[in-house]
């Protein structure tokens, strides 16, 4: 979602990566809701799965891959 949308949730992602380390919950919530919002525009843009959402398709491919 970082990079489709808002490089400054990138940003965010970057110098939080101690917050991240320590599961900080209020900072885990506010990166959560941010790409929830993303993601709901990009569904609601394109409900039928026809164009824009396939990058979220490519972000799931790529999430399970890097699960290893």
């Amino acid at each position: 979602m970082r990079l489709i949308d808002d490089p400054a949730l990138f940003a965010t992602l970057e110098s939080g990566a101690d917050e991240i380390a320590r599961r900080d919950m209020g900072f885990l919530e506010k990166v959560i809701a941010r790409t929830c919002q993303i993601k709901k525009g990009m569904v609601e843009m394109d409900e039928t799965d026809k164009g824009l959402r396939r990058y979220l398709n490519f972000g799931h491919t790529i999430g399970a891959c890097d699960r290893g």
